[in-house]
């Protein structure tokens, strides 16, 4: 079973009863996103320092790396269908006003929210930040009244949700499941249950924002049968905007949705991710390596053919430019593994309407107006989202291992477990027997600062400090020993200096050197 999720706000828990017409789009941006060529390099191709690479085993054709079970995503690019429930309890007389409905209708719909100076609603958030990939299909329902009272759900949230979307199916006229399971594997692939409630939302476990899964047996009769979910309440989207929704929290919890995990620490001793991240604290665009596990992008890659060259990556928001460095030999050919992964941040699209500050960041004793960074610059981050495979021992005991070689990968790949860093200490795996959290800390994703200091592994320094303007690289700065360890967690090395030798509105230019 896939790792469990069960922490507080707007985030990510499981439940596993234990527990039309598209947006225009950009076409550098499609064209970017969607030209990829081989992994490997002819001997008559020019040697450039860097090639494009066609990433294999993501989210979109792999759902067993992502929080939850295989199958129980949803899919990650095409037209998958999102179920919204507006939902009340048996013992309200109240459920939804006809404005409200209207609220939800454009918190998921609506094509110009950011005119009138909010945030995109999401399905618009998913046509940009994927290029044009992901182009969700949304069903509004009608309010539906359960047969539970609020206090009956509170006393047993693992029981009582997945049988109101039982129940929801099972009152309707005719089975209409299947229409909502776009790619036809048995389960419905997304229901977000929008709900009203008594209680007061984020007094505690379930009235927060979450989203989770549930692994049907297959007795209901339906069609396709209930498994993703999100389940939010209402006022969450009346937080920051007033009138207009606030469609920040149902973004970030579609990215569980999607397979993507939190990278914020659940413990609030760290933001090893730098915060400047959906699925990190609900601002701005999805970042390279969330893009590179759904699918989105293929990055480019330096690849060792020159000892010195050059290299243009586009504005990230708009191409999905990506470039990634590893630091040895064993590449797998896949997100899923070791390395330095670099982007152009510009503060234009998704990303530039947070530049200007976002009020939702007001939590946790931050009183500004926080939001993503306001200048450009390269942004970079450190990955190590490994994989392992796991052999039980004659005692019953798991014993995980991670792929050492392409061999390795390619003889164990099918006894895949899954990524075992994480950006929570509590929920990091030991690896042959020895801690994850010792030492490096092993996170799965740490911002890397241009001046070289640590400002993400206190909560109130990073706070402070996220959208720090030293933290992107600017023109003239350079990687080095001040900036990341030459040494990676699987004893790698970085065998590359780089300097950005130029940098404007269209793109920015860095020089490597081999060491």
């Amino acid at each position: 079973m896939k790792k469990k999720f069960l922490l507080p706000t707007i985030l990510l828990s499981t439940l596993v009863l234990t527990s039309c017409a598209g947006y225009p789009s950009d076409s550098s941006a499609t064209e970017s996103s969607s030209s990829s060529s081989s992994s490997s390099s002819s001997s008559n191709e020019e040697k450039t320092g860097y090639r494009k690479l066609e990433l294999t085993d993501t989210l979109a054709d792999n759902t067993e790396y992502g929080v939850f079970e295989k199958s129980s995503q949803c899919p990650t690019t095409g037209n998958p269908d999102i179920l919204v429930i507006p939902l009340y309890f048996a013992d309200m007389t109240n459920g939804f006003t006809s404005s409200q409905i209207a609220k939800i209708e454009e918190a998921y719909t609506s094509t110009d929210l950011e005119a009138k100076g909010a945030f995109p609603s999401l399905r618009e958030y998913y046509y940009e930040s994927s290029y044009g990939k992901l182009d969700f299909d949304i069903t509004i329902a009608e309010p539906y009244q359960c047969n539970y009272t609020c206090d009956e759900l509170n006393a047993d949230h693992n029981r009582v949700i997945p049988n109101i979307m039982y129940e929801y199916f099972l009152s309707l006229p005719e089975d209409i499941s299947s229409q909502y399971d776009s790619d036809n594997d048995g389960y419905v692939d997304s229901i977000h249950l929008i709900y009203q409630t008594n209680y007061s939302v984020g007094s505690g476990m379930p009235w927060w924002h979450w989203t989770s899964a549930i692994y049907p047996t297959g007795t209901s009769g339906l069609d396709a049968e209930p498994c993703t979910f999100f389940f939010s309440g209402y006022v969450g989207l009346e937080d920051t905007y007033g009138s207009i929704p606030d469609t920040h929290t149902i973004i970030h919890e579609c990215g569980h949705s999607l397979g993507l995990p939190d990278f914020y620490d659940y413990s609030y001793g760290a933001c090893p991710a730098g915060i400047v991240d959906m699925m990190d604290y609900n601002i701005g665009d999805h970042g390279p390596f969330n893009k590179m596990l759904l699918g989105w992008t293929d990055p480019y890659i330096v690849d060792g053919s020159k000892n010195d060259f050059e290299i243009t990556l586009r504005p990230f928001y708009s191409t999905g430019d990506t470039l990634v460095i590893y630091p040895d030999d064993f590449y797998n050919g896949s997100p899923m593994d070791e390395y330095l992964v670099f982007s152009y941040y510009v503060p234009e699209g998704i990303s530039g309407i947070d530049s200007e500050g976002y009020g939702g960041m007001k939590f946790l004793g931050y009183d500004e107006k926080g939001g993503t960074y306001s200048t450009y610059g390269l942004q970079g981050f450190h990955v190590d989202a490994r994989v392992a495979y796991r052999e039980e021992s004659s005692n019953g005991k798991y014993t995980y291992h991670y792929y050492e070689s392409t061999s390795d990968w390619v003889l164990h790949r099918d006894d895949f477990f899954y990524m075992l860093a994480s950006n929570t200490p509590a929920y990091t795996y030991s690896i042959e027997g020895t801690s994850l959290t010792t030492g490096n800390g092993y996170n799965l994703i740490e911002a890397i600062s241009a001046d070289g200091v640590d400002y993400f592994s206190d909560l109130r320094t990073a706070m402070d400090n996220f959208n720090k303007p030293s933290i992107l690289f600017q023109e003239g700065d350079t990687l080095g020993e001040s900036t990341v360890s030459d040494r990676f967690n699987n004893d790698g090395y970085l065998n590359w200096d780089f300097e950005i030798v130029e940098m404007d509105e269209n793109g920015i230019t860095l020089h490597f050197s081999m060491l």
